[in-house]
């Protein structure tokens, strides 16, 4: 867009070296002044964003007190960095170009119109079209650390920067689909919209390529959080079918709990309308290399109310939960390979033990994994039979507050007692997941921001480019001495000056 003031200064002697020069200087401006602004704003957005996500580490990991933001020299010295040398690595190549075309074609009036043409041979194509093809076998690279799905993120960018490059070339065989729409809905407006893409469409494809990746993100992340919710919401109502939760210290049975003693169950059973107390323990263990959770339950109450989603296998009958035969979770089956009919150790209090696999379930208590037994089993290897939470089965629906007033009131304050509905169970559980992702989602709207932001940024480049014939306009407004020239007289004189 400045290739005239090039061509100025060229002409006046400047050498290509002085005008990079120049324009890496200006980029470093632009890096400080953004750096200026981006610094504070991150600062901010930690601080904004540090109490949710300290919440849900607590509550799904293990306890943390973070209460502010710690911003070193370290993170100042890296922001600046990230900021002016990204900056003056963004002007390289605009420098270059601008810097190395002839002082003469720079001067030419219409010197940038077209710039920046595509052809289908050029090497942006070829290099799209290798990415294209090498995004499917990099999916079958192993991940080199577990759980880091390294061929999926190389096939991800493969596909992004392919459709980058291939962007120009889209936009100029797009330019004649929607030139007759485009003149047919909005006018001359639409159809100069359109002639627009095959004029500059490398500046284009710039904005282009960054609102379809941020979109792109968007849509990514809403799905991925929104399938975690309904998965979580699933797993709710077929593993955790209790009406009432009661807990103690902590809304939900975990990091953050308090474990409460086990005769605290006759005195629940004791009030109207109870039907049945369950009794669940969250045990945080060892096991095959994994800090897992070990889950005990009595079956005996579990099995007639709950109906968890099997994976593989038969779910064990009670006298084979007894017996030691363990459920446990997908993703513990996944990491350490494990199937229905085998056996696995476990280093427990009363010396190591052996347990037999009856099913792999679909459990969510744990990311590392999850072994499910019995309550008698679990007491008796590890010398525990304390309790996270009582899992209360009334036994009318509509008595369920009833039932909730009459334990605050009778054992809340005594024993500092939480007590949660099934449906503040869900509601709970979908605020920790809306917490623990509270980053990607302000990284998602950055993006997206970003990526509006260089729309408006190609449009201004758009408006300057065409300032030519608007002085033109005026020149041939005052020769007709009219200062109100119609918008259709203004486009005939700006084609006649094309002529």
């Amino acid at each position: 867009q400045r290739r005239r003031e090039v061509g100025t200064l060229r002409a006046l002697g400047a050498t290509k070296f002085r005008i990079r020069l120049l324009f890496a200087m200006e980029a470093v401006v632009l890096g400080l002044a953004g750096c200026a602004v981006g610094i504070p704003l991150g600062i901010l957005v930690g601080k904004s964003a540090v109490s949710s996500v300290a919440q849900s580490v607590s509550s799904l990991y293990v306890r943390v007190n973070a209460t502010d933001v710690k911003v070193g020299s370290f993170e100042i010295l890296l922001g600046l960095g990230l900021g002016i040398f990204g900056s003056v690595f963004a002007a390289l190549r605009p420098a270059y170009v601008a810097s190395s075309i002839p002082p003469v074609e720079a001067l030419r009036k219409n010197a940038s119109v077209g710039s920046g043409a595509v052809q289908l041979r050029s090497w942006p194509t070829l290099i799209a079209v290798l990415l294209i093809l090498g995004a499917y076998p990099v999916t079958f690279i192993p991940p080199p650390v577990e759980n880091l799905a390294l061929g999926a993120y190389l096939a991800i960018f493969f596909i992004l920067m392919a459709m980058t490059l291939l962007s120009p070339l889209l936009l100029r065989v797009v330019n004649r689909p929607l030139r007759i729409p485009g003149e047919a809905f909005f006018g001359i407006s639409g159809r100069l919209a359109a002639d627009n893409f095959a004029r500059a469409p490398v500046r284009t494809a710039v904005p282009v390529s960054a609102l379809a990746i941020g979109v792109g993100m968007a849509i990514s992340i809403a799905g991925f959080i929104g399938s975690f919710q309904l998965s979580t919401i699933r797993w709710i109502e077929q593993a955790i079918p209790a009406d009432l939760f009661v807990t103690s210290s902590s809304k939900l049975a975990g990091t953050q709990n308090q474990p409460m003693r086990p005769e605290l169950r006759n005195e629940l059973l004791t009030l109207p309308n109870v039907a049945a107390v369950d009794q669940t323990r969250l045990f945080k263990h060892d096991v095959l290399g994994l800090r897992v959770y070990i889950v005990s339950l009595d079956f005996a109450i579990y099995d007639l109310k709950a109906k968890p989603i099997v994976e593989d296998g038969v779910l064990p009958t009670l006298e084979e939960r007894k017996a030691g035969v363990v459920t446990i979770s997908e993703n513990l089956a996944r990491r350490r390979n494990l199937k229905p009919g085998m056996s696995f150790p476990i280093m427990t209090p009363t010396g190591e033990h052996q347990y037999k696999i009856g099913a792999v379930i679909i459990d969510y208590t744990s990311d590392q994994g999850t072994v499910v037994i019995d309550r008698s089993v679990f007491a008796r290897d590890f010398n525990d039979d304390r309790v996270d939470s009582f899992h209360i089965y009334v036994t009318d629906p509509v008595k369920i507050e009833s039932v909730r007033a009459d334990i605050n009131s009778h054992f809340g304050e005594k024993y500092n007692l939480y007590v949660l509905s099934n449906a503040d169970l869900k509601a709970e559980a979908l605020k920790l997941v809306d917490d623990a992702f509270a980053v990607t989602t302000a990284m998602e709207i950055v993006a997206v921001a970003l990526a509006l932001l260089g729309v408006i940024n190609t449009l201004l480049a758009a408006v300057l480019d065409s300032y030519p014939y608007s002085s033109f306009h005026s020149e041939i407004s005052a020769r007709f001495g009219s200062t109100h020239t119609s918008p259709r007289r203004c486009v005939i004189s700006c084609s006649l000056n094309r002529r």
